[in-house]
């Protein structure tokens, strides 16, 4: 880990015309809380998961209703649904599509 890097687990960048909000993807992936075979995982700060994820949720579902900008981008490390190798990320898909799909006007 380099001590330059600052990752901070979500954030919001307000632009003139777009919003865009950081959300920390890796908490929602089930195969990360199972015993890794060769990759070490910092859970730190995220447990207990649930509330995490839940809060996480909240805050995001509540700060795109309270935007007013013209284009509202939310990024996170995961896709939620892909054609390439990795494919489609199914937590993704169950737990935070819909809240986008609820923002969408």
């Amino acid at each position: 880990m380099d001590s330059k890097w600052l990752c901070l687990r979500s954030f919001i960048v307000n632009t003139e015309m777009a919003e865009f909000f950081f959300i920390d993807t890796t908490p929602f992936v089930n195969k990360y809380f199972l015993e890794p075979e060769d990759h070490v995982y910092d859970r730190s700060g995220i447990l207990p998961r649930k509330s995490y994820l839940s809060n996480l949720l909240k805050d995001l579902d509540l700060a795109l209703k309270e935007s007013f900008a013209k284009w509202k981008i939310v990024v996170g490390h995961h896709t939620i649904k892909s054609a390439g190798q990795h494919g489609n990320t199914v937590e993704l898909d169950l737990q935070l599509l819909p809240i986008l799909q609820v923002t969408v006007i």
